[in-house]
């Protein structure tokens, strides 16, 4: 075992994250749009109403940018735009029928694909995994919030 046992972790980790990149990039094929798509439309539908302000600190994007992306998803059927009844400057975010079967291809193409990295892992590896990289993601949501001060 490594003396440096941390950053052997954040190595593979990295390593990890830069290869899931990689085959998000295999999977959008020439569509890395479809890919942003996936992305979009999984935060809106996991997100109990999401704002444009949520998906532009999300994508860390500016809120023009975010208008544009927003804009154009309600043109394309995907989601809706609700008036929050409190501050009638904000949105609430919705996916539609069409949206969340979109959101649902998506995913399911992506599962498939993706299915084989894990067939190794028993269901409680997986689980244990799962429950170890969600508590990295929320010490590092944490840290990113003092950066960002």
């Amino acid at each position: 075992m490594s003396k440096n046992i941390n950053f052997d972790i954040y190595q593979s980790l990295h390593s990890i994250s830069r290869n899931m990149h990689h085959l998000a990039h295999y999977i959008g094929g020439e569509q890395g749009e479809m890919q942003d798509l996936g992305r979009t439309l999984n935060f809106i539908k996991d997100t109990h109403q999401a704002t444009a302000k949520e998906l532009g600190k999300f994508f860390n994007i500016k809120s023009s940018s975010v208008t544009v992306k927003v804009n154009k998803l309600v043109e394309q059927g995907y989601i809706k735009k609700t008036r929050d009844e409190n501050d009638l400057r904000v949105f609430f975010l919705e996916l539609t029928e069409k949206g969340r079967a979109k959101c649902e291809e998506l995913n399911t193409d992506t599962q498939d694909l993706v299915q084989d990295i894990f067939v190794d892992l028993t269901q409680n590896q997986k689980n244990v995994l799962l429950d170890e990289l969600k508590l990295i993601e929320k010490r590092l949501a944490e840290k990113k919030e003092g950066w960002e001060k």
